[in-house]
């Protein structure tokens, strides 16, 4: 029996770890690869998943999250970018195709998982469907705000909401910037002033002391992260490499103060008090979107760094790889293990290995179909103008 049981174990593991290759072999980037970035995002989530367990040991983890923001900003604007390089126009087709074909149907198989688990564990099995019709109309983050406890175990979905509501606005909207400044330092001018504005605005909001829900989840005081992702985008869509020799230079030298700075950040960035600590005036901003769109930048545009070398290890490439499945799914057992008081240090001895395993197969074996479709329906991408548009990896 023991021998009949290790050979099924092992034909599944096998067949497993060809279904992982398979997805990633046959992924199709229209912007290029670069692994550093799937490193850095696999050591991102799983460090944004011990921080909802131990947030007090590693304050400084709140940052994460601009850094995703802008990182997955960069990444849609350098798209639309592309799409005015290649036909002169933004095929809105094909990038809402694109986006709901690598966001929802891990999403739905997460929300599914999640229905179940309710349904045969945690009734009412009424409020499991409210809370999945909140998540899965992209609605969280306000509704987070209105009722903290109305989506408690799906609270984490205000972030995938922020970023569907960018992805619904901001495309039209940078198109009729672009049609009217042009791909310009203009362009580049006009979204810096709107990421002013928004971080104005949250600061405001903050002073006068509004809920800190209200500050910290809404997309208009949020959208300063993705600004700046986008405006980076478009500052390296005009200064390819080889124009501008400083910046090819001063990147590289960035890594280790990049890296001594995150470090430092994470373990000792103050706590924040709501709703108006400094976290909202600068913190999320100053300290967390722009040193981590210059990170990002610095991976894309250099070679060879310690980050990189870091952050190309296989372990955190992998970790990458299926980053997303283990966001989604990491929270409902965070609040299931928290709300039967379950102790920290088994929260997460059980949480993370079953956050990864689940992200395994839905990568394996969801992610993997749908990579096949778009791989088959994304046309070559000859001779960008941009080496920055050949190195981003269109994974975010």
């Amino acid at each position: 029996m023991k021998v009949i049981i290790g050979s099924l174990a092992g034909k599944a593991v096998n067949q497993l770890r060809k279904a992982i290759l398979e997805a990633y072999q046959k992924q199709f980037y229209p912007l290029g690869y670069v692994p550093a970035l799937d490193g850095l995002r696999g050591l991102i989530t799983v460090t944004i998943v011990i921080s909802h367990v131990y947030y007090s040991k590693i304050p400084g983890v709140i940052l994460y999250i601009d850094v995703l923001f802008a990182g997955s900003s960069y990444y849609i604007t350098s798209m639309l970018l592309r799409d005015l390089n290649r036909y002169g126009r933004i095929n809105y087709r094909e990038f809402y195709r694109r986006r709901f074909a690598r966001i929802l149907p891990p999403f739905l198989a997460m929300i599914g998982g999640y229905l179940l688990f309710r349904l045969l564990f945690v009734p009412p099995f009424s409020s499991a469907l409210a809370h999945s019709a909140i998540a899965l109309t992209y609605i969280s983050n306000y509704w987070f705000i209105a009722d903290p406890a109305g989506i408690a175990d799906l609270a984490h979905t205000w972030t995938l909401s922020v970023e569907e509501q960018f992805y619904i606005l901001w495309p039209i909207t940078f198109a009729f910037l672009a049609r009217r400044f042009g791909v310009t330092w203009r362009l580049v001018f006009v979204i810096c002033i709107i990421a002013v504005s928004i971080w104005s605005w949250r600061a405001w909001l903050a002073f006068h002391e509004v809920p800190w829900q209200r500050v910290y989840a809404a997309f208009d005081t949020r959208a300063d992260d993705l600004m700046a992702g986008s405006a980076m985008a478009v500052i390296l869509q005009l200064l390819p490499p080889g124009k501008s020799a400083v910046l090819d230079r001063i990147l590289p030298a960035l890594a280790w103060p990049l890296l001594l700075y995150w470090i430092f950040i994470t373990v000792f960035f103050w706590h924040p008090d709501y709703p108006s600590s400094p976290f909202y005036y600068y913190g999320s901003f100053v300290c967390g979107a722009v040193p981590g769109i210059i990170t990002i930048t610095m991976l894309i545009r250099s070679t060879g760094t310690i980050c990189h070398r870091i952050l190309e290890r296989p372990e955190a490439v992998f970790l990458g790889h299926i980053f997303y499945g283990i966001y989604l799914w990491h929270f409902p057992i965070v609040w299931y293990l928290f709300e039967h008081n379950i102790a920290r240090k088994y929260q997460v001895m059980i949480a993370l290995p079953l956050s990864i395993l689940f992200g395994t197969l839905s990568y394996a074996y969801i992610d993997r179909y749908f990579m096949r479709l778009r791989s088959q329906r994304e046309p070559a991408a000859p001779g960008l103008q941009s080496k920055v548009a050949t190195n981003l990896k269109a994974s975010s």
